[in-house]
């Protein structure tokens, strides 16, 4: 055959490439070898020739697929180098498929934003080399979404929805499914950027609350439930019967109490309040002594109180002096 002959069946299979009658890339690439061979057992040779390029200009979407194509024709067949400036495609995160002619990343992330260039020889005149900008944008994901509470009449409380996205999201607040823009207005509820409060709790305000951000690749949504509780005291860990302590040491009688609003705890011993000095009531409610002294000895009483009630418990603390 000579060399008129394979160029015109190079010519050939590129055009019904272009329109369509290969469909498939493998197909193409084994009739472009079966074509190389047969034109390099006559002696022909040529450069390489671009047939279908990625754009200059990529967006990809971060969790998606993507994969950038740079195939070009040429005999002998063109091999193609991938480099990414600045980076290393060594990772597992890359595949090159077809021949080496498509670079694929499974699962687009933030990190594989860059420049991706391909370059095509094959021995034969000059190399031949393409640039590809990838840019990553990202439908809104959260970074902070809010979980159900539960809290107390005149009690306050905040709620964060924070979610990323390229574009920046745009974040959107919910009341049961009514945008708070057009819900009944609640002075107590307050939305400032990505934090909503509200504050001063009445039982009215018990609602499934919702935030959505989205931007043009989709959207992010979020709900939670908020109970607001109306609960009087209960003990739920009273003082042991009878506690030991030795003198000059520090010792602790436990009242743990729950309620809504969060009872107040007080301890009382033969009708005097026992705060300050040696006498301190932690913030779970339990009576610290510090210093013990054998006069502590007595019965011990704790108070839990809230705007719905109150309810004591009692126990007792025996001293012993240092043994010598």
């Amino acid at each position: 055959m000579d060399e008129g002959m394979a160029n015109k069946l190079l010519q050939f299979a590129n055009d019904i490439k272009v329109l369509g009658v290969l469909n498939c890339e493998g197909d193409a690439a084994d009739l472009q070898k079966d074509l190389d061979h047969l034109v390099s057992s006559n002696g022909a040779s040529h450069p390489p020739i671009k047939q279908y390029l990625s754009p200059p200009n990529v967006v990809a979407l971060r969790g998606q697929k993507l994969e950038l194509s740079c195939i070009f024709g040429g005999t002998p067949l063109p091999d193609i180098v991938w480099k990414k400036k600045g980076g290393n495609l060594a990772s597992n995160r890359f595949t090159m498929i077809n021949y080496g002619k498509t670079l694929k990343i499974r699962k687009v992330d933030f990190q594989d934003e860059g420049t991706y260039e391909c370059t095509a020889s094959n021995g034969v005149g000059s190399q031949q080399s393409h640039a590809m900008a990838v840019t990553v944008q990202a439908a809104p994901f959260w970074i902070t979404a809010p979980n159900d509470t539960s809290a107390a009449e005149e009690e306050s409380v905040k709620f964060e929805c924070k979610a990323s996205g390229i574009p920046e999201p745009n974040l959107q607040w919910f009341v049961n499914g009514v945008p708070l823009k057009e819900a009944k207005e609640n002075p107590k509820r307050k939305v400032e950027g990505n934090v909503m409060k509200i504050e001063n709790l009445a039982k009215s305000d018990t609602a499934v609350y919702q935030c959505n951000a989205s931007n043009v690749h989709g959207y992010a949504f979020a709900d939670f439930y908020l109970n607001v509780l109306a609960l009087p005291p209960t003990i739920i860990e009273a003082p042991e019967a009878e506690s030991r302590a030795v003198v000059t040491s520090t010792v602790t009688l436990r009242c743990r109490a729950f309620g809504a609003p969060q009872p107040v705890i007080t301890w009382v011993r033969n009708t005097q309040e026992m705060t300050g000095g040696r006498y301190q009531v932690l913030e779970n409610g339990d009576l610290r002594i510090s210093d013990v002294l054998v006069t502590d000895k007595g019965e011990y009483t704790c108070y839990a109180t809230n705007k719905f009630g109150d309810i004591s418990a009692r126990g007792r603390l025996d001293v012993k002096g240092k043994t010598k």
